[in-house]
């Protein structure tokens, strides 16, 4: 670790978290040559990339994938980065892009599941599929299926790490909100509320970020989105209330 990030990094333990490095101090030591910099940001954001683009896909590989492929091109990308926006923007709007490309892939894939690229059907004439010689290029980067730990190539100062949802280093919401309420119900009820106000509550309420930055990820006026915040809170609630009454 450099000297100055390990410093820097050793004085934040000691303080409150409003003396912690930034993100966007993060990202510049980041883009000067600093991989720890690089690192800590995965620690911080991981699990909250996690969080948020499970909400498109309701399942755990797909959204690890995602996120995987959003640290990756932080790592590529930084220096597209610039210091006119939050790196919470930023980042979460890069996840978002991954999210759709994904799901639009999704159905491409389903659509033409029974053809190749020629337009011929995958199966002979015995109802066998047909696999065909392929080659792919070499990632750069390799990710083990057992740990889900990812190594990008020819750095081997870049830390490991695992997008794993079920150790996350600080209690999220949904942990807190616990106590009260099962969270695997509140995750059901959430997948259940149309997405434009799903995507909008969980930015809110989840990830806490403010209006500004949830209009300029979601690419909506803040009047729109405070007003799918609202009405996604208010299905969520009557859902949560009708289970209680049930019960």
């Amino acid at each position: 670790m450099s000297q100055n990030l390990q410093i820097q990094l050793t004085e934040s333990l000691d303080m409150k978290d409003d003396f912690k490095l930034s993100d966007e101090k993060l990202i510049a030591l980041f883009q000067s040559g600093d991989i720890n910099a690089y690192n800590e940001l995965v620690e911080r954001y991981k699990d909250r990339l996690f969080n948020f683009v499970l909400r498109y896909f309701n399942n755990a590989d797909q959204a690890e994938d995602v996120v995987q492929n959003t640290l990756i091109k932080l790592y590529t990308h930084a220096s597209y980065y610039k210091n006119v926006a939050k790196f919470s923007t930023w980042i979460f709007t890069i996840a978002k892009n991954n999210a759709l490309t994904e799901l639009r892939k999704n159905k491409r894939k389903r659509a033409m599941s029974f053809f190749d690229s020629e337009g011929n059907s995958i199966f002979d004439k015995t109802g066998s599929y047909k696999l065909k010689n392929t080659t792919w290029d070499e990632p750069d980067y390799v990710i083990d299926k057992k740990t889900k730990e990812l190594v990008i190539k020819n750095d081997p100062e870049v830390k490991k790490f695992n997008v794993d949802h079920h150790s996350l280093n600080e209690k999220s919401l949904e942990e807190k909100a616990m106590d009260k309420f099962d969270v695997n119900l509140l995750n059901k009820f959430l997948d259940e509320i149309p997405e434009n106000f799903r995507m909008a509550v969980v930015l809110r309420d989840f990830q806490e970020l403010s209006y500004d930055e949830i209009s300029k990820i979601l690419e909506i006026p803040i009047g729109t989105i405070k007003s799918r915040i609202n009405r996604g809170r208010i299905q969520l609630a009557e859902k949560m209330k009708h289970f209680k009454e049930q019960k």
